[in-house]
Parts: C-alpha cells; sequence; structure tokens
C-alpha cells in the first residue's frame, strides 16, 4: 500500500490572514482614487458662481448708465426751470406782498397798525410759495391769501385801490391749485 502524505488543512486564521495579505497587495497595486483634488473642487465652486458674478457686474454697469442718465435729466430740469424763472406761485406771492407794501408806503397818513397783519401775511405767504413749489402742497399758501384777501375785504381806513392786489390774489389762487394736480 502506498502512503501518501497528505497535507493538512490549514488553520482558518490562516486562511483568513492570507486573504487579507491577498487583498492588500491587490489595494497596494491599484491606483487608490481620493475623489476630487481641492483645485478641481475650487475650479467647480468657481464655474457655478461665474455666471451670477457676471450678471451682478452687468447690472452694475447698467446701474451706473442710469445713474448718468438721471444725472443729465435732472440738470436738464433744472436748466429748464431756471431758464423759465420761478414757478408761477412765487411770482404772484411776490407780487402780492410788493404790493401790500406798497400800498403801506404810499399811505403814510394811515397808521401803521393798519397794514402789519396784511404786511406780516404777505411776507409768510413768500415763504409759503416756495415751500408749497417743493413739497407740492399748496393748502398754506391757500390759507395765507385768504387772510390778506379777507384784510382788504374788510379794510376801512379810506379808500385804496386793491384791484391790482385782488387780481393777483386770484391768479396766485389759480397758480396754487395747479400745484396740487
Amino acid at each position: 500500500m502506498a502512503t501518501s502524505k497528505t497535507v493538512p488543512d490549514p488553520a482558518p486564521e490562516e486562511v483568513a490572514g492570507q486573504q487579507l495579505a491577498a487583498q492588500a497587495a491587490e489595494a497596494a497595486a491599484a491606483p487608490v482614487d481620493a475623489g476630487p483634488t481641492i483645485e478641481q473642487i475650487q475650479q467647480a465652486q468657481r464655474e457655478a458662481v461665474l455666471p451670477y458674478e457676471t450678471a451682478v457686474q452687468d447690472l452694475i454697469a447698467q446701474n451706473a448708465a442710469m445713474q448718468d442718465q438721471l444725472k443729465a435729466a435732472l440738470a436738464g430740469i433744472a436748466s429748464a426751470q431756471q431758464a423759465a424763472g420761478p414757478p408761477a406761485v412765487e411770482q404772484y406771492a411776490g407780487g402780492v406782498a410788493a404790493l401790500v407794501k406798497a400800498h403801506a408806503n404810499a399811505n403814510p397818513d394811515l397808521d401803521p397798525a393798519y397794514f402789519a397783519g396784511a404786511i406780516k401775511a404777505a411776507d409768510e405767504l413768500k415763504a409759503a410759495a416756495t415751500e408749497a413749489v417743493a413739497s407740492r402742497d399748496p393748502a398754506k399758501v391757500t390759507e395765507l391769501a385768504a387772510e390778506v384777501h379777507t384784510w382788504v375785504k374788510k379794510f376801512r381806513g379810506k379808500h385804496l385801490d386793491f384791484s391790482s392786489l385782488l387780481a393777483d390774489l386770484e391768479l396766485l389762487g389759480e397758480a396754487a391749485a395747479k400745484l396740487a394736480v
């Protein structure tokens, strides 16, 4: 009988160790993929943000162009207003104040108290007219014009011709009404 020598089966620990060694050798030989590099990540982020940055830069450029257009338009308005002179409300308010003072100066025989209230209201009227042009609110102008008008109607010192003053008050009222439109 022939005797054969049999190799004993390796222990399970040995088999597991051999398998682990084979896997480690295989892993060492294969290239390792650690994912994208920092440069690749930064490039991807940059590519994602770039269209938005470009859009923002375009909007900034458009805004700057619109600001230049707005400045030019405002300069044109200021130039046209200067060429046209003061607004009608200011012109008529100044006319009312000048006429009240002219009546006071032309009648030194009357007590200055006759004209004091009207002169004060007319001076306030000039300031209110300037303010009304800026605010587009003629309420104070209308109130002060009514005060001067009432003074004219109640004046009893002597007969004075207030027709020019009344005409300016009427025109002032019309100009003030146009401010609110």
